[in-house]
């Protein structure tokens, strides 16, 4: 046992994205439902194409490294990759998706003809004879075979999970091409008759605007089992910092020395984050630093403002990112003005989590009805800017949802604070009643529809839901 040294340990929280947090907490149910889905006994993957979303800050990466960790414990083989190796030839993707998992070579066997036996010369004719042919096995490099014969010779041996980070993210034609490929090739290894058909699992993770850009692949990538990675419910969001907290000795050289936290400053610091993945080790990471800075073992209520302080100063730099991708398409900031309208009035009635699309619709329409007088070129112009504002995860439609959810807590409103501060209120929405009317009347029949149409039977619904989503 070490001494004491009165010296603060490391904080144990990760504020980088993508770094894995010390715990892990609320996606238990999902986790248990990837076990289900691993080959195991039967050869095969009970969803063999799956495709993991959510606003970025929500986990998904961390998701994805769990997900290959099980994979290989549980015996399959594992190819992780992401969206920036697919600016490569073909074979050069294939190179690095498939490294260490191929050997040096493989076997081809061929036959060679090496003469006739028994022939009858007849003038200039030959009649009759044998062929007399030899089997001869070549070796051939990996490199010269297309990527499904590889991957379906990988995964012959054992069965094999691919993993693809940032999918949502094809900026050149050659990423687009090559996504493409993989998504097509998987298609056609894992929908062969039974008797032929190869255990590949492709899982496929990005943010919401990944169904889009799956969508640009083939239709089939529509039949993908979705799952949807969120917010954390309210007790797993508490978890995610407590368990840290009662893990990581506070003292170096005193192992039952701990960081203290009085539950109404829990409760405080849990409700501040929206239970939002990567707020809540901004937090945690801010309780730490301030504890630390100030020799305390233990936080209250009467810490929690300067704890904030600290945690603001970080998430806005985040928002003010975020907001630099939108901020010179005034059309996109009116938009972002509306969906933050829509939220504020159901935060108003005292429910601010799921606002209807058609509601965020109809008020991105209202508010670019100055910009386009015309029916149809307005309703152009509020689809491109509700795509845009769904790809970069402003707000997002969970898998099996029927309604919109914001995809960063209290970030859209930030954005129409944005938006205000450089053009004002959009003269449009200096009116809403007409709106307000609108969005209380029940929607026409198709966008009633769309709205009520839940996904297929899923891994949520066989217990791989994941907190709130």
């Amino acid at each position: 046992m070490g001494q004491s040294t009165g010296a603060i340990a490391r904080s144990p929280f990760r504020t980088h994205p993508g770094a894995p947090p010390p715990h892990l907490a609320g996606r238990a149910s999902l986790l248990h439902a990837w076990r289900d889905n691993l080959a195991g006994d039967y050869g095969e993957f009970g969803y063999p194409e799956i495709m993991l979303y959510g606003p970025r800050g929500s986990g998904k990466t961390v998701l994805l490294t769990e997900m290959e960790s099980i994979a290989s414990d549980d015996g399959c083989l594992v190819a992780s990759t992401s969206v920036a190796h697919m600016q490569k030839t073909s074979r050069e993707f294939a190179d690095h998706l498939l490294s260490g998992l191929e050997p040096d070579s493989y076997p081809v066997a061929s036959t060679k003809t090496t003469g006739v036996s028994g022939k009858l010369k007849l003038g200039a004719a030959n009649v009759g004879g044998d062929l007399m042919e030899t089997e001869e096995t070549t070796h051939k490099p990996p490199g010269d075979f297309p990527l499904a014969a590889r991957l379906e010779q990988v995964a012959r041996r054992a069965p094999l999970v691919i993993t693809v980070d940032e999918g949502h993210d094809t900026k050149t034609q050659e990423q687009r091409d090559m996504l493409r490929e993989l998504t097509s090739v998987v298609q056609d290894l894992v929908r062969k008759k039974e008797s032929q058909r190869v255990p590949v699992c492709l899982v496929i993770a990005g943010t919401p605007g990944l169904p889009e850009t799956l969508s640009q692949c083939g239709t089939y990538t529509g039949r993908y089992e979705r799952i949807g990675c969120g917010l954390l419910d309210a007790d797993s969001a508490k978890e995610a910092i407590q368990e840290p907290l009662a893990k990581r000795e506070w003292r170096l050289g005193e192992p039952n020395s701990r960081l203290r936290i009085d539950e109404d400053a829990l409760d405080f610091a849990v409700q501040d984050s929206g239970c939002f993945p990567h707020f809540l080790q901004l937090w945690g990471d801010a309780l730490w630093r301030y504890a630390r800075d100030r020799q305390q073992d233990q936080l209250t209520m009467h810490d929690m403002e300067a704890v904030r302080d600290a945690v603001n100063s970080k998430r806005t730099n985040q928002y003010e990112e975020r907001a630099a991708e939108i901020m010179h398409d005034p059309d996109v900031l009116a938009a972002a003005y509306a969906a933050g309208w829509c939220f504020a009035q159901r935060e108003a009635t005292g429910d601010a989590q799921f606002v209807s699309s058609h509601a965020i619709t109809l008020a991105i329409r209202h508010a670019l009805s100055n910009q386009y007088a015309a029916e149809k070129q307005r309703a152009a112009a509020a689809e491109d800017c509700l795509k845009k504002l769904t790809a970069r995860g402003f707000f997002w439609r969970p898998p099996g949802v029927a309604s919109c959810t914001p995809g960063i807590p209290s970030f859209i409103g930030h954005a129409s604070k944005l938006c205000v501060a450089m053009h004002g209120v959009p003269e449009a929405m200096r009116d809403v009643g007409k709106l307000t009317e609108q969005i209380a009347r029940p929607p026409p029949d198709s966008a009633a529809l769309e709205m009520t149409r839940m996904h297929a039977p899923s891994l949520e619904q066989h217990g791989g839901g994941i907190g709130d989503d």
